[in-house]
């Protein structure tokens, strides 16, 4: 009888217990499952769907930020730094930081390689929808842990079979990181041929067609293959239903009433318009946070929003300033904080964060991965790349006149343009791990002071000494 074993780069969990968003991270993962026993009902699916998620949601806790913001120039260490923030703000990593590991990934990764394997070999009386669907969402996640992946390492060892006992095959090279995204692709067309088309009411926590397309539209850019980018927003996009851009003109930078329409596209998870796909987390359920209390808000907070981040903000003006960051008063004081003047907001409830009396340090808002205004940018950076300068204006123009400010001219040059896309994405974006990534592609990296031979993170001492096959970044 075959069972799961622990290796170095696999803890192969399964989750027991999924039916929805609400319960599928509130059940215990056990760590030895026998296949004979497993994979012979729809619950059995249900149950490796959660595993594989909770996986996702686990990796992307903290690495979210460490990957996709600490990085970007716009955080700096505060005195309660730790876990190596100051090593990933000031682009000095050493192979122990915690962003070193890939750990969480390469269990995702597996869960997704087992749902790959087991489920289209599934026979009897399951749920044909169910199943499909399943094996859709897994080809789909195994195309964005590989995607992350290549972002944030460059050369990654790939496995595209499930891993369910320990050989020395394990010890595998690093792959080209083209080759990966090669494959990365071919999974995102085999998740589109499984997932079905999605209406109104579709969970956003779980994979879904149109979050295929997103993840689509960011390699295609990541790989400067402008023109695909344009393609699948204009040819698969545009053809979808229950998605939009959430438009108002607001009355002033202050106003309560536009900011919280702002602050509405982070804080409902389920019917948001805007939203494509973001990652659960629910402390009711299970108390698993998103960590950006430790990071941004905590009294123990360890990293700052920089002077030059918060002066990129027209603060006269636009919504997002006091929609994103909240300016934060130390009790019975009427002058912002020496140590902690502005603290990350997006992913509090609002009405938890006035003042001292903001809910007991619990940050479980949904991550959101993918919404409409950032595939809309990145839409209008690849437009402006293929020589539509002015329709990429244009789009950028929604963004900024739903934030209260000004629309750009139409008569701007093409470098000009993809200066202000660029900035637009920060403002629109900022601490949705997106912005350190964004100046990757566009090769600004010196914007956030990193030269260019420290861009990719090291890869961590335990997998190095784990694997004698792997060699190791330079940095």
């Amino acid at each position: 009888m075959k069972t799961y074993f622990s290796i170095p780069f696999f803890i192969l969990l399964m989750a027991l217990g999924c039916m929805s968003c609400e319960s599928f991270l509130d059940k215990e993962p056990v760590s030895s499952l026998s296949t004979q026993l497993f994979w012979k009902t729809t619950s059995d699916i249900e149950s490796a769907r959660a595993g594989m998620y909770k996986s996702f949601a686990d990796a992307m806790r903290g690495n979210y930020f460490r990957w996709g913001e600490l990085r970007s120039g716009t955080w700096e260490q505060c005195q309660h730094n730790g876990n190596g923030i100051e090593d990933l703000v000031s682009h000095h990593i050493t192979d122990v930081n915690q962003a070193d590991k890939w750990t969480d990934l390469y269990k995702t990764i597996n869960k997704a390689n087992l749902i790959l394997k087991y489920v289209p070999e599934m026979t009897g009386n399951i749920d044909t929808d169910i199943a499909q669907k399943t094996i859709g969402e897994a080809y789909a996640m195994r195309a964005l842990c590989y995607f992350y992946a290549v972002r944030v390492w460059g050369d990654v060892p790939l496995f595209r079979e499930a891993v369910e006992e320990f050989d020395v095959s394990l010890m595998k090279e690093r792959t080209d990181k083209d080759e990966i995204l090669d494959y990365t692709l071919e999974d995102l067309a085999s998740a589109e041929t499984y997932l079905p088309s999605v209406s109104e009411d579709v969970e956003k926590c779980y994979l879904t067609l149109p979050a295929v397309y997103a993840i689509e539209m960011d390699v295609h850019a990541w790989r400067h293959n402008y023109g695909e980018v344009v393609k699948i927003w204009e040819n698969s996009w545009s053809q979808l239903s229950g998605f939009s851009f959430t438009d108002f003109i607001p009355v002033s930078a202050t106003d309560e009433g536009d900011i919280m329409k702002w602050r509405r596209i982070f804080m409902d998870g389920t019917t948001e318009h805007e939203l494509v796909f973001s990652v659960k987390y629910d402390y009711s359920l299970d108390a698993t946070e998103n960590d950006t209390k430790s990071f941004f808000w905590h009294s123990g907070m360890q990293c700052l929003v920089t002077e030059q981040a918060l002066n990129a903000f027209d603060q006269t003006k636009d919504i997002r300033f006091l929609g994103t960051f909240r300016p934060f008063y130390e009790e019975g004081e009427t002058e912002l904080s020496d140590l902690t003047p502005y603290r990350l907001e997006k992913f509090f409830e609002w009405e938890f964060c006035v003042g001292s009396t903001h809910r007991e340090d619990k940050s479980d808002n949904d991550l959101i991965m993918y919404r409409y205004s950032d595939l809309m940018l990145l839409y209008a950076e690849a437009l402006n790349e293929v020589g539509r300068s002015d329709e990429a204006v244009a789009f950028v123009n929604k963004t900024r006149q739903r934030a209260g400010l000004d629309a750009l001219p139409l008569t701007l040059s093409k470098e000009q343009v993809a200066d202000e896309v660029l900035k637009e994405r920060h403002l629109e974006l900022i601490g949705e791990g997106k912005y350190w990534f964004d100046l990757v592609r566009t090769g600004k990296t010196e914007l956030a002071g990193c030269p260019e031979n420290r861009i990719l993170f090291p890869i961590h001492r335990d997998h190095l000494d784990q694997n004698p096959n792997l060699v190791q970044n330079k940095y």
